[in-house]
């Protein structure tokens, strides 16, 4: 039904007389209904598309869906979208005849680029799709081949939970177990080892192929094509590469276009705003690339500064100060709007209504970048998705601000127009000089405020208020960009300029989370706790590649679409995924979810995507110190784990993989001394199996425990450490560490718990650093 609308939408749009170049002189050649089909294409093709994605994700996760039910739909898919690849290709077909920068001068002129400008837009998102369709059915077809060997391997970890099912319970379960993970935790280990070296190298090539390929050639792209999307045909590409552009600024201006002459058909422009941007993000790609070739570069980076922001959040936050101040001043002073032939439309309202625009396009370009979970920005920066979404966020609220900022001083433009001006009216009349009496042909106004105007509601004020309250509401609503980047893409003229490679990044990232979400997993256990609210304890048959690492899961018996991310509490050595899911209240998902497996146990069918993961620089600190509180003991204890069981398979420090480390301590505060129990066993087994090592590898691993409310007996959190009462003192635990770890250590601290743990942790690292600066404190904690 949506896919007829947006259509039908657009066929009313293709109908007017500037879409089919049949537009009379004197008129504005469009109208309010064709304006409204325009809009309502807008609306009504992202949401056709995400329903069906969705549907069709539905079926392909439901666990009773049959093999054959999946290849048939997998095959639709492929072929729908293969299909709307073919019909974008045959829109842009004059365009594509040329690959865009090979256009003759005499090429025949075309009615204009509308046809291929919706061509191209249409071709780059299905033929992602495509390809991510073709991947998920070559995976599907390649199952019942995978089968025999997957049921042998759940049968041993299935074993394997036999074993664990009574955990806790009596020393000869623990030493069974842990028997049973040390005898494949060698082979393991060194999997995990060769793992971190090729994520280390991944960095690296990300770094250099973002500074050396991607961000130079997204700029030479930008020196070639045009700004607008109306110049995309061949006959208007080939004018725009052999112009000289000598009216881009003032003749005072501080910054002007650089002109490279190549031949008389080609002439690179390259543009003061796109050095600006470009430049700023090549300087991020360059100190990522010297991050990861010089670790003791990346720990000065990772110190605090002040106000809780590090080293290089600080030096990034200067770069972007420096680059807004060249950036408004090269439109507010520098730039000759409208290329000197409307001076009264340069006025200082309007300057200052345009450049509003301009920076909203330009944070809006800088939310898109970590705003895809796979990207080379993060790979090359070496944070993961999730430690960069605050990045997100503020671009994406500096964006809306200046969105809002751009409609209200154009309002005020309006009305110094008025009584000829006005901005309501479709289609809208704004006086370009005195003889002006035609109405503004120019349709992308009224389009922006149908789109743009929600836009505004749905991000400034819905958004934030349902972020934490109604995830999945905030989720499916966050779908509007999917309007709002087209618009913004057509109505600002040089929009793509800066966004393209954002949006490239996000296709690629949801091309890649489409395939790897179409199969459900295994549980291999499942047991509710009722401890502190009670605890859910799932163990899947899904591995972990890297230790910090969290999935996202789906249970349909529980809600068909609602996705959460939780912590991954075992390490990639473990092989079976385990997760600890603390009940959040009656009537939560994490509540039904514990109801459900009480009255079920493991006969439930769970989804899960592709892990996502902190990315730790542990090798390059002396001592690594974990903090969790309450349930947060599952952000850490992949970590801890990973790195005992990888001591304990060393013969030496550097056959161990832990590079510098001297110590790694856990500190473990909780409410109720029952929720220690959950844990115990493991942290028991990972401290024995790295002191059995450590005088090979001088790696000293030790646990802290704190219970804030028990007033019962605490007793041992297992042999030789105690329980101790009350809240842990950060200033004493940081002390004693840095005493311990030699002259000048480097310390790194993560914490994973509730906010307030989390704050007053951070809190006094920064008191402590304002005396010895030896402390870089990191967040396992997120809120999305």
């Amino acid at each position: 039904l949506f896919a007829a609308l947006g259509v039908a939408g657009l066929w009313l749009w293709f109908g007017s007389g500037i879409a089919n170049g049949k537009k009379v002189h004197g008129t504005a050649g469009f109208t309010l209904g064709e304006v409204l089909g325009l809009a309502g294409g807008f609306y009504a093709c992202p949401l056709a598309v995400v329903l069906y994605l969705t549907t069709s994700g539905l079926f392909l996760t439901k666990p009773c869906t049959s093999h054959c039910l999946k290849v048939s739909l997998l095959s639709l898919n492929l072929l729908i979208f293969i299909g709307l690849a073919a019909f974008g290709a045959f829109l842009a077909k004059d365009v594509l005849r040329c690959a865009l920068i090979f256009c003759a001068a005499d090429s025949v002129v075309t009615m204009n680029g509308y046809y291929g400008s919706l061509g191209l837009a249409l071709l780059l998102p299905t033929f992602v799709l495509s390809l991510s369709s073709l991947v998920t059915l070559v995976r599907t077809l390649s199952n019942p081949m995978r089968k025999e060997a997957e049921d042998e391997e759940q049968d041993c970890w299935a074993s394997e939970d036999d074993e664990m099912s009574s955990e806790g319970s009596g020393s000869t379960s623990s030493a069974s177990q842990s028997d049973a993970n040390l005898k494949h935790g060698g082979r393991r280990a060194r999997s995990w080892r060769r793992l971190a070296r090729r994520r280390e190298r991944c960095r690296k090539f990300a770094g250099l192929m973002m500074a050396v390929v991607v961000l130079p050639l997204l700029l030479l792209l930008t020196a070639l094509l045009p700004n607008s999307f109306q110049k995309f045909e061949p006959h208007a590409l080939a004018r725009n590469m052999a112009d000289s552009v000598p009216t881009a600024e003032f003749p005072d201006a501080w910054m002007v276009t650089w002109k490279v002459k190549l031949s008389d058909e080609v002439i690179l422009k390259f543009f003061p705003d796109t050095l600006i941007f470009y430049g700023f993000l090549e300087g991020l790609a360059l100190v990522a690339v010297a991050s990861s070739l010089c670790p003791k570069l990346q720990r000065q980076w990772g110190r605090d500064l002040a106000w809780g922001y590090t080293v290089g959040e600080g030096l990034a936050l200067g770069a972007l100060a420096a680059m807004l101040v060249l950036w408004l001043t090269y439109w507010l002073h520098d730039h000759n709007f409208h290329s000197g032939t409307k001076p009264g439309l340069n006025t200082l309202t309007e300057r200052v209504a345009r450049t509003f625009g301009l920076t909203a396009s330009l944070f809006l370009a800088l939310a898109l970048l970590p705003a895809s979970k796979k990207s080379l920005w993060l790979s090359a920066l070496g944070i993961s998705w999730e430690r960069g979404i605050w990045v997100h966020r503020a671009m994406g609220f500096a964006s809306i601000v200046c969105m809002a900022l751009h409609v209200l001083t154009f309002w005020i433009r309006y009305a110094q127009l008025a009584p000829s001006g006005d901005a309501f009216i479709v289609p809208p009349f704004y006086q370009k000089g005195p003889s002006s009496v035609a109405k503004y042909d120019n349709f992308t106004i009224s389009v922006a405020m149908l789109v743009g105007f929600p836009s505004l509601l749905f991000f400034g004020v819905f958004a934030p208020l349902v972020r934490h309250t109604r995830w999945e509401l905030f989720k499916y609503t966050h779908y509007m960009f999917l309007v709002l980047i087209p618009m913004v893409l057509m109505h600002g003229q040089n929009a793509w300029y800066f966004m393209i490679g954002g949006v490239a990044f996000w296709l690629v990232d949801i091309g890649i989370r489409q395939s790897s979400a179409s199969s459900f997993v295994r549980i291999l256990s499942a047991k509710a706790h009722h401890v502190e609210g009670g605890v859910t304890e799932l163990r899947l048959n899904a591995a972990s590649g890297e230790f910090g690492q969290f999935a996202w899961i789906n249970v349909p018996a529980v809600s068909t679409l609602e996705w959460h991310p939780f912590s991954i509490a075992s390490a990639p050595q473990d092989g079976p995924v385990r997760l600890f899911i603390k009940s959040m209240g009656t009537g939560t998902w994490t509540q039904r979810l514990l109801e459900l497996v009480e009255e079920r146990g493991r006969d439930i069918a769970v989804n899960s995507t592709d892990h996502t993961a902190f990315h730790p620089a542990f090798r390059s600190h002396d001592a690594l110190l974990l903090l969790a509180g309450g349930i947060g003991i599952t952000g850490v204890l992949s970590s801890f784990r990973a790195l005992a069981l990888a001591a304990e398979s060393g013969t030496s420090p550097g056959a161990s993989g832990l590079g510098r480390l001297k110590f790694v301590q856990l500190v473990w505060s909780v409410r109720s001394r029952a929720l220690l129990d959950l844990a115990a066993a493991s942290l028991r087994e990972c401290v024995d199996a790295a002191a059995a090592r450590e005088a090979e590898t001088g790696v000293q691993f030790s646990v802290k425990a704190f219970v804030t409310r028990d007033e019962g007996d605490l007793g041992e959190l297992f042999d030789g450490v105690a329980v101790s009462r009350g809240r842990p003192s950060w200033d004493w635990i940081y002390g004693k560490l840095c005493d311990a770890s030699g002259k000048d250590p480097s310390i790194l601290v993560q914490a994973c718990g509730p906010v307030s743990f989390v704050e007053s942790a951070d809190s006094a690292t920064s008191k402590y650093n304002s005396k010895r600066r030896q402390i870089v404190f990191e967040s396992k904690a997120f809120r999305f």
